[in-house]
C-alpha cells in the first residue's frame, strides 16, 4: 500500500476521484488516500469560477504526490452605454471591443475587479466598479446630460429678456 497526496492551493476546492476512492482532507488544499501499486485513478478538482480539472494518475511502487493547479474561468463582459455614441474604457487598461454602437465586450476572468468609464461631450462622466462572478456579465451605463449656466447680458439693462421655448430665466 502506498499513499497518494493531492495538493491544491485553494482551501474551498472539492477534490474527488471518479472511481469512488475516498480522499481524506488533511488540511486546506491537501488530501490523501491509501492506494495500491499500478492502481489507475482519475482525480477531479472543482471550484466555482475555475476550470474543472480531470487528471489520470497511475500509482507506481512508491508514495505519490499530485499537484492540481486550477485556472480561473473566462467569461464575457458586455457593456451597454446610453447614449450609444459614448466611449467606454476600463481604468486598469482592459481592452474593450466595440461590438456595435453603444455595446462593448471583453473577455474577463472570475473575481476580476474592474472600473468601467463612459465619456461623451456634454454628458456627466460615469465610473462604475464591477466584480466578475462565475458567469457572463452585462453592465448598463446610463449617462446624464451635463448642466450648464446660460448668462444673458442686455444693453440697456432695463430691456426685457425672454426665451421662446419656455425656459424660465431668473434675474441675477
Amino acid at each position: 500500500r502506498f499513499t497518494l497526496s493531492v495538493k491544491e492551493a485553494s482551501c474551498t476546492v472539492i477534490v474527488t476521484e471518479k472511481g469512488g476512492l475516498v480522499l481524506t482532507k488533511v488540511e486546506d488544499g491537501k488530501y490523501t488516500a491509501e492506494v495500491e501499486f499500478e492502481q489507475k485513478l482519475t482525480l477531479v478538482s472543482e471550484l466555482e469560477g475555475h476550470d474543472k480539472i480531470e487528471k489520470d494518475v497511475e500509482i507506481g511502487p512508491e508514495d505519490k504526490t499530485e499537484d492540481l493547479k486550477m485556472s480561473k474561468s473566462k467569461f464575457t463582459l458586455t457593456v451597454t452605454v446610453d447614449p450609444k455614441t459614448a466611449k467606454v474604457t476600463e481604468k486598469g487598461g482592459l481592452m474593450l471591443t466595440k461590438a456595435e454602437d453603444g455595446k462593448y465586450t471583453a473577455e474577463v476572468e472570475f473575481e476580476q475587479k474592474l472600473t468601467l468609464v463612459s465619456e461623451l461631450e456634454g454628458h456627466d462622466k460615469v465610473e462604475k466598479e464591477v466584480t466578475i462572478g462565475a458567469e457572463d456579465k452585462t453592465e448598463d451605463l446610463k449617462m446624464s446630460k451635463s448642466k450648464f449656466t446660460l448668462t444673458v447680458t442686455v444693453d440697456p439693462k432695463t430691456a426685457k429678456v425672454t426665451e421662446m421655448g419656455g425656459l424660465k430665466l431668473t434675474k441675477a
